[in-house]
């Protein structure tokens, strides 16, 4: 999902898997249109095209050169206070477990990398007819980056 959150330590590079796999459907389509399969070779030139511009990069935490993934929870409002005070270390975790759902009156947007060695989080409280920003984005590298992702994965479950 696309969160409306970014990062200066976060950088979009090439994605070699996907290069590798666009030029090998772009390699199928030359080779189509050498054996006059037209009907082929365009189709295959178009998924290549596509596949190029779609999924050639993607983001990467610089400092540790890890993926970074991208997701946003929805909850009640009456949480966010909650969670705020969490996000800038005046709750403990144990404290309370906050439940999520498929839709409700806040959000939660956060971005961490695939080591969990950092993380960035932004609220968003639903004012009539879109999210607005509750808080300004917390980042969190380390430890306490890995220590927020585990409390998010808690509270999904």
């Amino acid at each position: 999902m696309n969160t409306n959150i970014t990062h200066p330590e976060i950088v979009k590079v090439f994605d070699s898997k996907s290069l590798i796999i666009t030029a090998v459907i772009a390699v199928g389509g030359i080779v189509s249109l050498v054996l006059s399969w037209f009907g082929i070779a365009s189709i295959l030139l178009i998924i290549a095209v596509l596949l190029f511009f779609l999924k050639s990069k993607t983001n990467v935490y610089k400092p540790s050169g890890s993926f970074v993934k991208t997701e946003s929870i929805y909850l009640d409002k009456e949480d966010l206070p909650f969670l705020l005070s969490l996000l800038e270390g005046k709750e403990q975790e144990e404290a309370r477990v906050v439940k999520f759902a498929p839709t409700g009156s806040a959000r939660i947007d956060y971005i961490f990398s695939a080591d969990k060695q950092f993380a960035a989080f932004q609220l968003f409280e639903f004012i009539p007819h879109k999210y607005e920003e509750y808080s300004k984005m917390i980042s969190f590298t380390g430890a306490q980056a890995k220590k927020m992702i585990s409390y998010i994965e808690k509270c999904k479950k």
